[in-house]
């Protein structure tokens, strides 16, 4: 993840030497709906085994939900690199956090109408509420506390974007994710490692504002 978000970083700073792109810097504000299935979709838990402690964790169990995005990146040529964050709270049960970087390139740059298509790279989190129950010798009933799920994911994505004008463009796009969850954080246990990733299949369709400078 370091080495592909170094790219796009390194892209973007040199996407200021005029001679060599036509570039445009924008601004891009977003609506997604998805679908998804996997681990998280079973109502899958894990205990966590202390000496005095016992907390056992229990996945966020989501099916279909709609994420807002925001999105700011860099056009260099058909070339197109990115930032995207993401941040929701379904229903007060889990907030969704998500950072990921994008590249994506373009077929009929630069008319108006461009088909393209790219890949992305996202870290995300979920932050559940009173998903960990901790139980000890002294407690007879368990304890209820708030869980952090982590985990990478992939993405392969394709799109139609339409400029109607110089500074204001839609984009229509269609995306699939693969994330695998691999640590978590509880209030006993602190930060640690799953010993068995949990592997998640998102289905996203979604549509963009792009402003552009």
């Amino acid at each position: 993840m370091k080495k592909f978000l170094l790219l796009i970083l390194c892209f973007t700073v040199f996407s200021f030497a005029d001679d060599f792109w036509t570039r445009t810097h924008y601004f891009g504000l977003s609506f997604n709906g998805f679908l998804t299935t996997g681990d998280l979709s079973e109502n899958k838990k894990i205990s966590l085994d202390e000496d005095i402690v016992t907390e056992v964790f229990h996945f966020p169990d989501f099916k279909h939900s709609f994420i807002p995005e925001a999105e700011v990146g860099v056009n260099m040529n058909a070339h197109t690199f990115a930032f995207v964050v993401g941040l929701y709270t379904f229903e007060s049960d889990y907030s969704y956090f998500k950072l990921g970087a994008d590249y994506r390139y373009y077929l009929f740059w630069p008319n108006p109408l461009q088909i393209g298509f790219g890949i992305n790279y996202t870290y995300m989190r979920i932050d559940s509420k009173d998903n960990v129950e901790t139980s000890s010798p002294e407690n007879e009933n368990p304890v209820l506390s708030d869980g952090v799920l982590m985990g990478n994911g992939i993405s392969a994505l394709s799109s139609v974007r339409y400029y109607f004008t110089e500074h204001l463009g839609v984009e229509f796009s269609l995306k699939y994710r693969f994330f695998y969850y691999s640590s978590l954080n509880t209030k006993e246990s602190g930060s640690c490692s799953i010993d068995e990733s949990l592997h998640q299949h998102f289905g996203e369709a979604g549509i963009k504002l792009i402003f552009e400078m």
